[in-house]
């Protein structure tokens, strides 16, 4: 302790260590006010920042399978791992502090590599500053760019070292700068494109001395090796995207902004959310930022760096040529291009460029600006200590001036670094989410379902339903499955049966406001953005659906998220053994089954001229004659002066039966049904419903409710000729599709119709009597209310929302005699479900309830199947036999990883030894 002491009170703090420490403080404090307000100690979820919370991002890093949501096959890049590690010891607050470290490593990056050409001084730390706090960086903090930014943290790492190379007689900076492209390189395309500048001038500037070329190339290979999980992904991630696939679509809007002015100044790219959020890109008062490429243009006189000036250049060009389309055939003839989709892959190396030549003329400037003394100029006599205050004056005001302005340019993104002026508070995980996550134990359906509840739920809860962001772009499992699933939810399609199928045991309703998506406006409906399906909505409207719904139960309530239990779903384990397999034939169009045929409409046809029919008694407005059409009789309405009034007919009706009402016209015309409690009051006080249908949806099935309706035929056409009006009771239209009819089948569900196996019985559900007699099938399941006319029972319970209700004593004459029924008491009778004839198959099925994938395996004798439409299952096999079988060459890419990072380390550790002997 006493010789470390000693050696404490020696060391003396140099003048050049001194003004690195004044410059790091300056940089924190600058950096320290656009971060005002931030939130830390919650997990961040943002852009392309996911949570990583603890273990998870490790096994995102080794696997190949990853269960969140359906689960779904990818290979992820190295720095998940790093968050991961991060937060398995620090929680939240570690993965706050090494996504908010990033510019810090911008600035100290720039500094190692800049001072080769700019001693180290203002000039060069205020370079470094604009490099780590500009538009083009917060914008990718406000985009969760981690992968990203850690390329541009690198570039300036790698650089050095590959300078080196060419200087020294050493393998030691060959094995460190591929060691820091190994480190930096989780996303090689990005490093690629910051580091390629500089390197193609360093081999054309040795291209005489072969070791240097060898060298630099052997630092290149070292460099693939170290970050060859990321290289892999490069090109497994490249397979899966096709530049034909609305590829064009991505450079529209992206390049959109790219302007020769708003790249220089660090700008233009319209994709970024932040840049266009906060006016860079198009605002005229960004002129500001032009101030950092004007003193760039001073550095002309710096010969090692002439060549940046062509490389900006070139990058500038390709981008004003993609704005106009021009270079779109060179994405087509070189696949490689398409890294370049998002301008930030050409905005990087066009920053560390003009920074460069900005920090080089920031200290021409100020050389001059020290060569020039203001005493001189004005002829001022002054001596003494003041004379050296009134020399350092124009360079005191050029710092300033470029001081200020520099930092005026990015003051507008202060707040969080630009995320609290973008999400509010909401780039945080809200607490609630916790909450609530505790609190369950299965699968959830959470709506609205957006990108930035999907980046929340990663981690806080990943068994909910939903695909990866881009899975539709790249062929992830299931994208169709759940594209089609949130489309049915917003057609107000039964949502019971796909959360049977899929084994969701909870519904999370969010009203929690969403910044950047309308998520939580408008209707129910299902959106594609960031090539995913998502579930948008406002929240009221999922509210009151599962709260008018017997099949859900609300079991918890926090300030914003309702929990609905949904009844009668149990937990499925990941495996486990199934009785019986099923093939599944069922309805593709809705058909009904007249029961009673007779029209509760009186004089449909006009035969009896106006009789029966209310219309208009008054000169003006619609008119409505009995005329003759080729002999037959037709209700002439014509509009010619006034409003138009409906031709209209009452009756009564029973509650809850199911009615199909039918206009046949010549000219557009809707029926409007008014149900009444009780005959029409001419007040309406006893007004149920009212509902339009326009032609375009007629005949259209309804059920009754009230006990007299109303029909009125309002013609939208000037002239319209009505040929006839039907109500006739009839049976509710059968559930179509695959997903709609699995409730009550045991065992293993196949969609017989996307299927060409023959393993397990063939179930006919609700097909009409010709295509059963064709199809043959081993069971017929019929649901009573597609068959029999009657009083209609609504329960999202029942097998397909609803029943018949029958009184005792006719149930069995109504159902065949080998059925088996299911049925429910009722206070006046019986309510038939459906009913089942012939037997359920016995067949021990292994099902893997995880997305369906051919790399799922079981062995030589097992049948693979897709069950439920979106799972797993596999005949003469058990669940223990069910392996992954897709992690290709993974595992050897980790190892052959570790293994080089391993040497490399070793022969960076024998080298400092050798140089310390």
């Amino acid at each position: 302790m006493q010789s470390i002491l000693t050696r404490l009170s020696q060391y003396q703090i140099t003048d050049k260590q001194s003004k690195r420490v004044l410059a790091g403080i300056a940089f924190l404090v600058a950096y320290g006010v656009l971060l005002q307000g931030i939130i830390l100690g919650r997990y961040y979820a943002i852009g392309d920042l996911p949570p990583h919370a603890k273990g998870i991002a490790l096994e995102k890093f080794f696997g190949t399978w990853h269960e969140t949501m359906l689960g779904f096959a990818h290979q992820y890049p190295i720095h998940k791992m790093y968050f991961g590690v991060f937060t398995q010891v620090l929680g939240p607050l570690g993965q706050n502090l090494l996504f908010l470290s990033l510019p810090v490593g911008a600035f100290i990056a720039f500094i190692f590599f800049g001072r080769r050409f700019v001693p180290e001084g203002t000039a060069l730390f205020v370079a470094a500053g604009v490099y780590a706090l500009n538009p083009l960086t917060l914008a990718e903090m406000v985009n969760g760019g981690t992968g990203e930014f850690l390329a541009y943290v690198g570039g300036p790492i790698v650089i050095e070292y590959l300078y080196r190379i060419t200087e020294r007689d050493s393998l030691t900076p060959v094995l460190k700068a591929g060691a820091a492209f190994g480190l930096f390189g989780v996303i090689p395309w990005t490093l690629f494109w910051i580091l390629a500048p500089f390197a193609l001038n360093l081999l054309f500037s040795v291209r005489e001395d072969l070791k240097s070329v060898s060298r630099l190339v052997a630092s290149g290979g070292v460099g693939i090796l170290l970050s060859i999980p990321g290289v892999f992904y490069l090109f497994v991630r490249g397979a899966s995207i096709s530049t034909a696939d609305g590829f064009a679509s991505h450079l529209d809007w992206n390049y959109a902004d790219a302007t020769v002015l708003s790249i220089l100044r660090l700008a233009g790219n319209h994709g970024s959310y932040a840049l266009t959020t906060y006016g860079y890109n198009t605002d005229p008062w960004a002129a500001v930022g032009l101030i950092i490429p004007c003193i760039a243009l001073f550095a002309v006189t710096k010969t090692e760096l002439r060549f940046l000036y062509p490389t900006i250049g070139v990058f500038v060009s390709f981008a004003v040529l993609t704005n106009a389309t021009i270079t779109y055939p060179l994405f087509e003839l070189f696949p490689p291009l398409w890294t370049l989709r998002n301008m930030t892959k050409i905005l990087f190396p066009v920053s560390l460029c003009i920074l460069l030549l900005f920090a080089a003329g920031f200290n021409y400037l100020l050389t001059l600006a020290r060569r020039t003394s203001p005493l001189e100029l004005f002829d001022f006599q002054v001596t003494g200590p003041m004379r050296r205050v009134y020399s350092r004056v124009p360079q005191c005001l050029l710092v300033v001036l470029i001081v200020v302005s520099s930092f005026a340019y990015v003051a507008p993104m202060a707040g969080a670094a630009g995320l609290n002026g973008t999400y509010e508070d909401s780039y945080a995980i809200p607490e609630e989410y916790d909450t609530v996550a505790n609190s369950l134990d299965g699968k959830v359906l959470w709506a609205p379902y957006s990108y930035t509840t999907q980046l929340r739920l990663r981690a806080t809860y990943p068994n909910h339903i939903g695909i990866k962001s881009g899975g539709l772009n790249t062929g992830k499992a299931n994208g169709e499955y759940v594209r089609q699933f949130f489309r049915s939810i917003g057609a107000g399609d039964r949502l019971y049966p796909h959360l049977s199928a899929l084994g969701v045991q909870y519904v999370v309703v969010d009203e929690l406001p969403q910044q950047r998506y309308p998520a939580t406006e408008g209707r129910i409906r299902m959106e594609e953005r960031h090539g995913a399906p998502w579930l948008f909505g406002n929240p009221t409207e999922f509210i009151s659906r599962f709260d008018d719904s017997a099949a859900y139960t609300r079991v918890m309530e926090t300030e914003n998220l309702i929990v609905y239990r949904v009844n009668g779903i149990d937990e499925k384990d990941d495996n486990v053994t199934e009785q019986g397999v099923h093939r599944l034939y069922t309805p593709q169009t809705p058909s009904t089954h007249a029961g009673d045929t007779s029209n509760l409409i009186s004089n449909p046809h006009f035969e009896q001229g106006l009789t029966s029919w209310w219309t208009n008694p008054r000169s003006t407005g619609t008119q409505a004659t009995a005329v003759s059409n080729n002999g037959t009789p037709t209700l002439k309405l014509e509009t010619s002066t006034g409003n138009v009034v409906p031709v209209a007919q009452g009756f009564e009706t029973n509650p809850k039966q199911a009615y199909q009402v039918a206009v046949n016209s010549t000219g557009n015309v809707s029926a409007v049904l008014y149900w009444y409690n009780g005959e029409q009051q001419a007040d309406n006080s006893n007004l149920i419903d009212r509902r339009e249908y326009p032609i375009s949806e007629l005949p259209a099935q309804v059920i009754a409710k009230g006990d007299y309706l109303s029909v009125r035929i309002r013609p939208r056409n000037e002239t319209v000729y009505l040929h006839s009006v039907s109500v006739k009771p009839t049976t509710v239209p059968a559930a179509v599709g695959f997903e709609q009819n699995t409730e009550g089948i045991p065992g293993v569900l196949i969609d017989g119709q996307q299927s060409d196996t023959d393993v397990g019985k063939t179930v006919a559900v609700n097909l009409p009597a010709d295509e059963r007699a064709s199809l043959n099938p081993d069971i017929i399941v019929t649901d009573a209310e597609s068959v029999l006319p009657g009083t209609v029972v609504l329960n999202d319970t029942y097998r397909q929302g609803a029943g018949i209700l029958v009184a005792n004593e006719t149930v069995e004459t109504q159902i065949p005699d080998d059925a088996t029924v299911t049925t429910y008491e009722a206070e006046n009778g019986t309510v038939v479900d459906y009913w089942v004839v012939g037997e359920w198959d016995h067949t021990e099925t292994a099902v893997k309830y995880t997305s369906y994938h051919d790399a799922w395996a079981a062995g030589a004798n097992a049948t693979h199947l897709r069950a439920f439409g979106w799972a797993n299952a596999f005949t003469n096999a058990t669940t223990a036999e069910i392996t992954w079988s897709g992690k290709g060459v993974r595992s050897p890419v980790i190892g052959i990883w570790g293994v080089s990072w391993l040497a490399i380390v070793a022969g960076l550790v024998y080298l400092r030894q050798e140089q310390n002997q």
